[in-house]
């Protein structure tokens, strides 16, 4: 509902434009989302069952939909302004893993079991990772390379979960294998991929654990790519207080007046609801 109101109140993304992707029965959703003539699919669980979930988008009507441009989200984030002015053609965006995890040595042996050359190398907030290894929380591509996409990056999911090996070589990063996978299937394939600044999938919970403002990130940062402009994604994870607003502790008023800015949509929504 969050991911919902914003999109139509903040950023004035048309109904049509949205498509919902559900596990399970959701009374209330649907009748919330059948209010804003929203469409959503019923789909099943995909790999894991959990974050290989987001693959699921991958076959739904996405693809026989009018849109050149696709966005796959996860359900905790909230736009608070269009994005469309940073996307080109020809290319999958996404934003690099906020932390060096799974650690790059453990990314290194599994390229190695699947014979894939290694990509090159960018910063994250604890060291290096992989080109390509995006955070799962958005990707924005046209619409015909997510299906060009598509048949690596769901048979690299099968491989691993299915491999006793690999399975042994992640350990407790087995969580990482929808990113991972997407990593591999973009090396594999030789799509190519961009990415996005940090304001456009703003890792909320990391902030506030480092307790640091946009300005002390791109100086503790500076090879990470970054804009001037404010937050226009909020990863915000589990930060919901009682009322589904979203916890900050932040003074900083790129990630104060977005944020406020959802709060505010999402205390309206509260009224309606009740």
């Amino acid at each position: 509902m969050v991911f919902v109101t914003c999109l139509l109140e903040l950023c004035h993304v048309k109904h049509q434009n949205i498509i919902i992707h559900l596990i399970g029965d959701h009374p209330a959703l649907k009748l919330f989302l059948d209010k804003r003539k929203i469409k959503y699919i019923i789909v099943n669980r995909f790999g894991d069952g959990k974050y290989c979930n987001k693959l699921s988008q991958l076959d739904s009507a996405l693809f026989l939909s009018k849109s050149k441009y696709i966005a796959l989200c996860d359900c905790d984030i909230a736009f608070t302004a269009p994005i469309s002015d940073i996307i080109t053609a020809d290319k999958i965006y996404g934003k690099t893993v906020n932390l060096s995890l799974p650690p790059l040595e453990i990314v290194e042996r599994l390229f190695e079991k699947y014979a894939l050359s290694f990509p090159g190398l960018v910063p994250t907030l604890s060291g290096y990772t992989f080109s390509g290894n995006f955070n799962g929380g958005l990707y924005i591509g046209e619409k015909n390379i997510f299906k060009a996409l598509t048949p690596y990056w769901k048979a690299y999911v099968h491989s691993i979960l299915h491999d006793d090996e690999s399975l042994h070589i992640l350990g407790r990063w087995r969580n990482h294998i929808d990113q991972l996978s997407f990593c591999m299937a973009v090396c594999k394939s030789g799509i190519q991929t961009q990415y996005l600044p940090v304001e456009y999938n703003f890792p909320l919970p990391m902030f506030q654990k480092c307790g640091i403002s946009l300005s002390e990130f791109h100086k503790l940062c500076p090879d990470i790519p970054h804009t001037s402009g404010i937050v226009k994604v909020v990863h915000y994870h589990n930060l919901l207080d009682e009322n589904f607003c979203i916890i900050n502790n932040s003074d900083d008023l790129r990630i104060v007046t977005p944020i406020n800015n959802i709060n505010s949509v999402i205390e309206k929504l509260k009224l309606e609801i009740v």
